[in-house]
């Protein structure tokens, strides 16, 4: 497949998956159709296909280098970089959300860190051990901790 056509079939792709996103935002969270939806909005992520960084960087509208630094800096995950660099597009729908909203508050420097950040919490807020131990603490399982200065 070439270039052009992964390109276009992304782009279609994540283009019906925000439309999606789009109509499960405007529903009432009881509905059950948001359920429904949501439902085809993962069925389609699940469809998506590890990207090349060239399409990565224009669904980021960022240029491919700035894509590949974020790869090496942590924040886009590859799934493969040889023989050439393939990116989760998960991360990338990810990031694009980020990107778009850091963007719409006026925020066009240090994105890369902002990212990182984001991404970064979100990460561990949905990891297992924090779940967990968010869990215990409710529970009010543990000890507490104090530093000597309190």
């Amino acid at each position: 497949m070439t270039v052009n056509t992964e390109q276009k079939r992304a782009l279609a792709q994540v283009e019906r998956i925000e439309q999606l996103e789009d109509v499960v935002v405007s529903l009432d969270d009881s509905d059950p159709r948001r359920t429904k939806i949501n439902t085809v909005v993962m069925s389609e992520i699940k469809e998506l296909s590890p990207m090349r960084a060239t399409i990565a960087a224009q669904l980021l509208d960022v240029s491919e280098k700035t894509v590949r630094a974020w790869v090496e800096a942590g924040v886009l995950t590859p799934q493969t970089r040889s023989p050439r660099l393939l990116i989760d597009p998960v991360r990338v729908l990810e990031a694009r959300r980020i990107v778009r909203e850091l963007r719409s508050e006026g925020r066009v420097h240090d994105l890369l860190d902002e990212l990182y950040f984001q991404l970064s919490d979100r990460d561990l807020v949905e990891s297992t051990e924090f779940v967990q131990s968010a869990e215990q603490m409710r529970r009010g399982e543990g000890r507490k901790v104090r530093s000597r200065l309190a």
